[in-house]
C-alpha cells in the first residue's frame, strides 16, 4: 500500500509545472553526473536504448511452418520461375585445356602411350605380376566362379572362402599362426600402426614417409616426432 501511494503522489505531483521543471533539471544534472565519472556506461546505455527504441516498431519475424508440399501450383510455378542455375563455370573465365595422353593396352612395366613405346615409371606392378599367364588364367577362374562387381572387400560381402584361404596361404608362407587379409594396402598400414600403439608411446617417422604410415601413426593418440629425411644425425 506504500508503494502504491508513493507511486500515486509522485505521478499527482509530476503533472504540476514546477515540479516538472525540478525533475528536468534533476535529470540533467544526474546525465551530466553519469557523463563526467562514468562516460563509457553512459554511451552503452544510451546505444542500448537506441536499440529498443528501433526494434519497437519493427514487425516480428516468424519462419514460415508451411510445409512445400502445401505449396499450390501457382506458388510452385512462381518459385520454379525464380530458380536460376548458376554455370559450374563463370561465362567470363577461360577453359583450360589439356593435352590428354592416352595409355594403349595393358599398364605393364613398358606401354603404348599416344602410339608411343615407353618404359613405365608410374605403375604400382611392383612384383610384375601383370601380364603372368599363370595369374590370368587364376583370375579368369575366379571370375567364372564367383563374378566380378565394383568392389568385393569383406566389409561389404562378407567373407568368403576364398578370403580364408588366402589367409592361411600367407600364414603358411610367413610362417605365422594367422594371417589378416586387408582389402586395401593403404588401410593395412593405417589400421596395424594404431593397434600396437597406444597414447604414452613415442613414435620416430622419416617425414618423408608414406601418407598412410603418417595417418596411422596420428590414429595412435601417441607422441608422434619427424626427423628429417634419410638424416641420421639428425634422428640421433
Amino acid at each position: 500500500g506504500f508503494c502504491r501511494s508513493r507511486v500515486r503522489v509522485v505521478c499527482l505531483s509530476l503533472s504540476s509545472p514546477f515540479v516538472m521543471e525540478n525533475a528536468v533539471a534533476w535529470l540533467w544534472s544526474s546525465l551530466q553526473y553519469q557523463f563526467e565519472h562514468h562516460p563509457v556506461h553512459l554511451v552503452l546505455e544510451f546505444l542500448f536504448v537506441t536499440f529498443i527504441l528501433y526494434l519497437l516498431p519493427q514487425r516480428s519475424f516468424r519462419p514460415s511452418t508451411k510445409n512445400p508440399d502445401q505449396l499450390t501450383k501457382e506458388e510452385r510455378d512462381e518459385l520454379i520461375d525464380l530458380w536460376e542455375p548458376k554455370p559450374l563455370i563463370p561465362h567470363d573465365e577461360r577453359v583450360q585445356k589439356f593435352d590428354m595422353k592416352v595409355v594403349e593396352g595393358s599398364c605393364g612395366e613398358r606401354v603404348v602411350v599416344n602410339g608411343k613405346h615407353a618404359v613405365n615409371f608410374a605403375s604400382y606392378n611392383f612384383l610384375g605380376f601383370l601380364g603372368d599367364e599363370d595369374i590370368n588364367r587364376a583370375c579368369t577362374t575366379a571370375l567364372h566362379t564367383y563374378g566380378v562387381g565394383a568392389c568385393g572387400p569383406r566389409g561389404f560381402y562378407g567373407t568368403i572362402d576364398v578370403h580364408l584361404r588366402q589367409e592361411q596361404l600367407l600364414a603358411r608362407f610367413m610362417g605365422t599362426q594367422e594371417a589378416i587379409l586387408y582389402s586395401y594396402d593403404f588401410a593395412t598400414i593405417s589400421s596395424v600402426i594404431p593397434a600396437f600403439l597406444k597414447r604414452d608411446d613415442v613414435i620416430v617417422v622419416d617425414e618423408c614417409a608414406n601418407h598412410a604410415v603418417k595417418t596411422g601413426a596420428m590414429l595412435s593418440r601417441s607422441r608422434v616426432l619427424f626427423f628429417r629425411h634419410n638424416d641420421m644425425q639428425h634422428l640421433e
